[in-house]
């Protein structure tokens, strides 16, 4: 763009767009505002989509404040704002989980005929799920389907998420069958918001529970799963919250303990690597093979009354007790999860997970 204005060519609104939407979309918001004032030393008047970008870019970094000062600047310039001018706008309203700022821009948004979408939705949603207010972001939800506007995966991720920072798991559950429901396979990030609810709750069976499924159905965990299961299985007086990397390590040696318990020495052997990783890079680098199964990890040999697993609420199977969270509750009551049908939408023949894991 300097070569453009050097060699004496006028850029138009496109180009100065263009050049605004690249800084905007990094989130580098004084150097896409110094642009715009560029573009207005050239006499280019902006339009919609300008202002669109300079707003994402501070919905982006998280500053509410920018983006309404750009939406009043927007509309001093007579430049009308659409969809997604107040998307971004709720979405940066979202980010520190001012709720109340976030509907009332959702109401402008009404007012002025705006047409409603997925993403204006799950922004206010997002907002009360950020404060862990459930009830507040089950009434979005509920009008978001009054307004005939279909959820998609990541409104009931917001959901989720909602009930993990409130600590809410059974609430959290009703929402993954819910999700379920409505067709949507379950992410990596909706089992973390499980798991999380139920690390907060303190309901280790349910903590168990959610990793197998996890498993079984093919997704791998994660840094936050790991820092999650760290927080569950550590030892009283280990704060995990303020490392990364060594809460890896620590949910590696809760699970190297259950192999070990279970006599599978082979998967005893698998974590014992992933946790030497998770030291060796700072917990950075941790393998997700394709199967996070050993190879011949193998069913234990140790039989068990139905009553002794963990519970499955579509199974009707009874909660069970366990010990303080620590590896000796990991290794006595990871459930198989193996079971055809255990969960809706179960696949018949489901992976066999970590012997451990019984």
């Amino acid at each position: 763009m300097r070569r453009m204005i050097d060699d004496g060519i006028e850029p138009g609104v496109l180009s100065f767009g263009a050049v605004i939407d690249v800084f905007a979309k990094a989130g580098k918001v004084n150097s896409a505002q110094a642009w715009f004032e560029e573009m207005l030393r050239f006499g280019v008047r902006p339009d919609t989509v300008i202002f669109n970008a300079l707003i994402n870019a501070c919905a982006k970094v998280s500053d509410p404040d920018k983006a309404e000062f750009w939406l009043m600047q927007m509309k001093e310039a007579n430049v009308m704002p659409d969809e997604k001018t107040y998307n971004s706008v709720i979405n940066a309203c979202a980010k520190l989980g001012l709720v109340d700022r976030a509907e009332h821009w959702f109401g402008q948004m009404v007012q002025n005929g705006i047409k409603l979408d997925t993403i204006g939705f799950a922004a206010v949603i997002h907002a009360c799920a950020k404060v862990g207010d459930v009830d507040r972001a089950e009434k979005w939800f509920m009008e978001m389907r009054r307004n005939r506007i279909a959820p998609n995966l990541v409104c009931f991720n917001t959901m989720l998420h909602a009930c993990a920072q409130k600590g809410d798991s059974y609430t959290a559950e009703v929402w993954f069958r819910k999700l379920r429901s409505m067709g949507f396979e379950p992410n990596k990030i909706s089992f973390n918001s499980l798991l999380n609810a139920s690390v907060k709750q303190g309901n280790i069976p349910q903590v168990q529970h959610w990793l197998e499924m996890m498993v079984c159905s093919g997704i791998h965990p994660d840094g936050v799963t790991f820092w999650t299961l760290a927080r569950a299985f550590s030892p009283p007086g280990v704060d995990v919250d303020s490392r990364t990397g060594d809460s890896q390590v620590l949910a590696c040696s809760a699970i190297i303990e259950a192999y070990s318990k279970a006599g599978d020495l082979d998967g005893a052997r698998y974590w014992v690597d992933q946790r030497t990783r998770a030291r060796r890079d700072g917990g950075t680098t941790l393998e997700s093979p394709v199967d996070p199964t050993p190879s011949d990890a193998r069913q234990p040999t140790r039989a068990r009354e139905p009553s002794q697993y963990v519970a499955r609420p579509w199974l009707g199977a009874p909660e069970v007790a366990l010990p303080e969270p620590c590896a000796d509750a990991c290794a006595d009551s990871y459930a198989a999860g193996a079971v055809a049908g255990c969960y809706p939408g179960a696949p018949s023949q489901p992976p066999a997970p970590p012997a451990a894991w019984l």
